[in-house]
């Protein structure tokens, strides 16, 4: 979406949200995660298209092990590129996992590594008022990483839910003891074959 005239006929045949990969503040780590070299200034401009003609936009960041450490960066880096306050747009956050064999394990993050990482980018989205979504989704993150701070779950995601593949997720013996609000996806149970299950602390 190159040019405000290919996104406007977007509009004029129907098109009202979109969903735009967004993983990195800058071009280089955007090649890296991405694997396509040179696409990141298309994708800011393409951006800026959508939502100057009206479209509703979700940012979607999955992280992983080489865009991790930069969570604060790149929410830091949407907010002055795009008109968070002024726009019905917002920020999506999952991670990467083993999900299917073709997966680079070497580049999956683990949660607990993450959420350093990821507290700053969400306290800095709450301190500036940018909605963001995705944490109670089963691509998201147990609020157990994030010591329970359901200021985190915002309030476009009023409840946990669960996932309706329930065989995909798993309980550890340490979920008995959660005091959260029932419905938790739980754990992904190839991560947890990858990880192990000790970085899960449910708050009680």
């Amino acid at each position: 979406i190159s040019t405000l005239e290919k996104a406007r006929e977007l509009v004029d045949v129907g098109l009202t949200f979109a969903l735009v990969s967004f993983h990195a503040h800058d071009a280089h780590l955007s090649d890296i995660v991405t694997g396509t070299k040179g696409t990141f200034p298309q994708v800011i401009q393409g951006i800026k298209n959508l939502v100057e003609v009206g479209v509703e936009v979700t940012l979607n960041t999955v992280f992983c092990k080489e865009n991790a450490p930069h969570a604060l960066d790149i929410i830091e880096f949407a907010a002055n590129e795009f008109p968070f306050r002024h726009h019905n747009l917002k920020w999506n956050i999952s991670y990467g996992h083993p999900i299917t064999p073709d997966v680079a394990v070497e580049s999956l993050v683990q949660l607990s590594q993450l959420k350093p990482y990821l507290v700053e980018a969400l306290e800095y989205c709450l301190a500036q008022s940018i909605t963001f979504q995705g944490l109670s989704n089963p691509c998201g993150i147990p609020p157990c990483i994030l010591d329970g701070n359901l200021d985190y779950y915002p309030r476009c995601e009023e409840h946990l839910h669960g996932s309706k593949n329930q065989l995909a997720f798993h309980e550890v013996p340490a979920c008995t003891t959660c005091c959260l609000p029932s419905g938790c996806v739980k754990l992904r149970r190839n991560s947890v074959a990858l990880f192990g299950q000790e970085e899960f602390h449910p708050p009680t």
